[in-house]
């Protein structure tokens, strides 16, 4: 009676992907049996312990079903193509809309990006969000899944677990590393080209007009010193 199988409580019918299992029967048991002796020998020894233990079991159960209706979990994925070398990197959040505070909650994933760990154990209070980020550089290239997931959680005395199971999967792509040019090449040619673009457009702007008849320009005539001929021989 240490540990239960498949001991399934509906609290959330309505949401599938949510799973409660009681852990250990020997809280209910015992009420059971305290109850019992309390008809057949009422005292106030088996009162107070009936107290004890049947209101620790309620409190549990109250517990579990807040968590297992108001708790959410979300993961984003930043990047899903790569190339070896980038960063990935991931965004959890952890929602809970209930009165009662998640004591802990933790996150087993089955990504089979190699030397991927996301596994965590976060903590939030009633009505907030906690959301942290994971990162990890790709340093082989292929396809990789990130996912499925799934946030475990309990309640405070270990009666009962609630699995939420994350079933989506993501896809992540990592390519080989491209050749890149080294950084005081790409600035040396972006100069040289811009120095042709300059230079280009100067020579444009001070090509001069030719007279009708002639060969040789008047600017570059005057530019060199000689005069232009008025006419041919």
């Amino acid at each position: 009676m240490e540990r239960v199988r498949a001991i399934r409580i509906p609290i959330a019918k309505d949401r599938p992907e949510m799973t409660v299992v009681l852990k250990t029967a020997w809280p209910v048991v015992l009420t059971a049996v305290l109850a019992l002796v309390q008809l057949v020998m009422p005292s106030r020894v088996w009162i107070a312990l009936l107290w004890l233990i049947g209101g620790t079991t309620a409190l549990a159960y109250v517990w579990a079903r807040e968590m297992a209706l108001h708790v959410t979990a979300r993961r984003t994925l930043r990047y899903g193509w790569m190339q070896v070398g980038d960063r990935l990197e991931e965004r959890f959040e952890v929602s809970n809309a209930s009165w009662l505070p998640l004591l802990w909650a933790e996150v087993n994933d089955a990504s089979d990006l190699p030397g991927y760990r996301v596994g965590r154990v976060a903590s939030c209070g009633p009505h907030s969000v906690v959301r942290w980020t994971t990162e990890q550089v790709c340093m082989r290239r292929g396809l990789y899944t990130l996912g499925p997931w799934s946030l475990r959680i309990s309640d405070p005395f270990g009666f009962t677990s609630i699995t939420l199971r994350q079933a989506s999967r993501r896809r992540s792509w990592s390519t080989p590393l491209s050749s890149r040019c080294p950084r005081s090449s790409c600035r040396a040619a972006s100069v040289r080209a811009a120095h042709a673009r300059a230079g280009t457009a100067g020579r444009r702007r001070s090509m001069p007009r030719t007279r009708a008849g002639t060969g040789r320009t008047t600017r570059c005539a005057r530019s060199t010193g000689l005069r232009a001929p008025t006419g041919g021989r």
